[in-house]
């Protein structure tokens, strides 16, 4: 969660509230699998990792995601310029 938040400049910052769930979620759906792991202090800890078909997942969105982003650029190039409300 603090790897996210930093990498955003702290524009993405989850709860563990909000990420859990999801998790679990991702793994119902057979994305994601997790091991259960005890370390250094004894204290066992959940550890998730992508499975192929959550690779293959990751792939197709972040393709949707692009596709949506360049459309969404293309949209808002003119806005806040002196052309706004012409057709």
């Amino acid at each position: 969660m603090q790897l996210l938040s930093s990498q955003s400049g702290g524009l993405l910052q989850l709860k563990e509230g909000t990420l859990y769930p999801i998790l679990y979620r991702l793994e119902e759906q057979g994305l994601l699998q997790s091991t259960w792991e005890v370390r250094d202090r004894g204290v066992p800890r959940r550890y998730y990792r992508l499975v192929e078909a959550g690779r293959l997942t990751l792939q197709e969105r972040a393709a949707e995601w692009k596709q949506l982003t360049s459309v969404m650029y293309e949209l808002l190039k003119g806005v806040g310029s002196d052309h706004e409300g012409s057709d």
